[in-house]
């Protein structure tokens, strides 16, 4: 529960910073799923194939929550650690492996459902086992390549705790987005107003969950991996020496 509270005081104590980066990070990709989301599920009804409007859809959503996972991550672990320029750090860092989270994405989506597909078990393990990888990125300051193997192994450690948060999140995000449904409904049933009412409710509850999920993960990764460089050394190790004298 103390990690709980944790993540919630970095939550509401920056409710402002957290807003803006859900707005800029989040709203175009939200937009760009729900344009091609669109498409696909027209082509798929055109075709007589519904499935595959739907399972574009989801592949879009694991992709893009899976990229936006970063900036967050950065900045609750800036805020844990007291550091200056939270946001800066985070669209740095986004920018800097958005690339390679991006391709580490379409992998970690195309593999989840595809073992979904075929046996369900494997689908399932694949997102628990790789699940944290943005994360790990963010701790470690490496890309997907580097930063899967640390993942995979904080998942195996914490495995049930892993899947009893990764669950309860679903669940709470399954029922408010059920309720934001009725509530709508009972207003208009527009279309348009129903799926803004969505993409609002994402931007409040995404950022949280993945704050959650980081505070969890830079406990488990400290345990596993005491004397491990992280993110914060790094850049202590890159900074430019202070100068001494009046003039700094």
């Amino acid at each position: 529960m103390k990690n709980i509270r944790t993540a919630f005081s970095i939550y509401t104590g920056n409710i402002e910073a957290v807003l803006f980066l859900s707005v800029v990070i989040l709203t175009p990709f939200l937009a760009i799923h729900q344009w091609v989301a669109s498409i696909c599920y027209y082509i798929g009804a055109f075709y007589g194939n519904p499935l595959f409007g739907d399972f574009a859809n989801s592949f879009l959503v694991v992709l893009f929550l899976t990229i936006c996972q970063l900036p967050f991550a950065r900045f609750t672990l800036a805020e844990m650690e007291d550091e200056e320029n939270r946001m800066k750090k985070s669209f740095v860092l986004f920018i800097k492996y958005g690339f390679s989270t991006f391709l580490f994405g379409i992998l970690f989506s195309l593999g989840t459902f595809f073992g979904l597909f075929a046996f369900i078990l494997p689908g399932v393990a694949i997102m628990i086992f790789f699940y944290l990888t943005p994360i790990v990125m963010a701790i470690k300051d490496q890309p997907a390549r580097k930063s899967w193997k640390p993942a995979a192994a904080l998942a195996k450690k914490h495995f049930f705790k892993l899947v009893l948060l990764l669950v309860a999140v679903t669940f709470i995000e399954i029922i408010l987005g059920y309720l934001v449904n009725v509530g709508v409904a009972m207003i208009t049933l527009n279309t348009l107003a129903i799926t803004l009412s969505q993409m609002l409710l994402t931007l409040l509850l995404f950022p949280l969950m993945t704050i959650i999920m980081t505070v969890y993960s830079k406990q488990w990764f400290d345990e596993l991996y005491p004397f491990a460089p992280t993110v914060n050394h790094r850049e202590a190790n890159t900074a430019p020496p202070k100068k001494v004298g009046f003039i700094q």
